[in-house]
Order: structure tokens, then sequence, then C-alpha cells
């Protein structure tokens, strides 16, 4: 993996980034399938601008949005919620509390005026509204309201073997809340 020198230019950063792989080492020894980074002495060998993170090699691979079966969906819930279970205190990676929100105005600027998809929300914005109400409401209500997640659950960062996922690439890793999380796997 490639990091520009901005992302890891300074010390703070770099001491973020590691935090972060010992985060995913700890869910490593937790159970959750995962490839971490190979470690050198500073993790990140520099060249004239990038820094480079390098991975072991593995006998597994991605798959496309076409190849994921019921099966890789329940395979990637099952770790996603064994993740969330995982009780950890990691005061730097926490942020601001966060509700369930979907700005339907954005999302109807981003499509044209005669797409399907647009009309759908326009038709739709008030239920839509009701229901991160009712969300929201539900955060409220939970026992503890932000757990330890990926945060970048995308094809690129699962890795298969058949039916078996590993996670990789742990850098976005931090709190969320639950409910917000879920909205996180909706298209993987």
């Amino acid at each position: 993996k490639v990091f520009s020198k901005d992302a890891v230019g300074n010390e703070q950063d770099k001491n973020i980034r590691e935090l972060k792989e010992m985060v995913a080492e700890i869910f490593g020894t937790k159970g959750v399938p995962m490839v971490l980074p190979l470690m050198f002495k500073d993790k990140y060998i520099q060249g004239d601008n990038p820094y480079f993170v390098i991975y072991p090699k593995v006998k597994m691979k991605s798959v496309t949005r076409d190849e994921i079966t019921d099966e890789h969906v329940l395979a990637i819930s099952n770790f996603v919620a064994k993740m969330h279970n995982i009780r950890l205190d990691v005061p730097a990676l926490k942020h601001k509390k966060e509700k369930f929100n979907i700005d339907v105005d954005k999302y109807i600027r981003l499509y044209n005026l005669n797409n399907k998809m647009n009309v759908t929300l326009r038709e739709n914005r008030k239920l839509i509204e009701k229901l991160q109400s009712k969300i929201n409401y539900a955060i409220d209500s939970l026992k503890t309201k932000e757990v330890i997640s990926h945060n970048d659950l995308k094809l690129d960062n699962v890795l298969w073997d058949k039916f078996n996922p590993c996670f990789i690439d742990f850098d976005a890793v931090g709190y969320v809340n639950h409910m917000c999380a879920a909205n996180e796997y909706a298209y993987v």
C-alpha cells in the first residue's frame, strides 16, 4: 500500500497509523480474520515522496460485485458483528458522537432530474425522514452507542478463501455508531 508523504509525513500521523494497526492486531487475536502489514523498524519504507506498507503474500483473492453470494454476505456480517462486540477503549480514536443522517437533498442533487433514483428519493423523502428519526431514537436507547469498526470495508479490503473472509487495510479504523456502521457495509 502506498501513502502520500502528507498522510504519514509527521510523527503524530505515524503514531495514529501505528495505533490503528495495533487495534487491528487485537481484533486478530480475538478471532477476526485479517492480514496485517509486515513489521519493519518504522513500519514505513520511505521513497522520494510516497511511503509504503508491505503486506505478506497470501493465497486469497478479492471478489467482484458480481461474484458476491449470500454466503459472502453472511460471512462478512458474522465477522463485523464479532468485531463490533469486542469492547476496546482507545481514547485516541474517539470522535464526536454521530447520528444516523441521510442528506436527501444532497443525493437528489447528485442525480439528474429525470433519473429514476432521483424520483424515488423525492417521492419517499417523508418516509426517509421518519425512518431516520426512528433510527436515531433507537440509537439513543442503546446501552453502548459506539463500537470500533473497520470504516473502510469495501471489495478491495476483503480477501476471500472460498467463503472465508479476511480483512485488510485498517487505516480508517475508529469509533462509529452501531446504526451508522451498518450503512458502511451495505454495498459490500
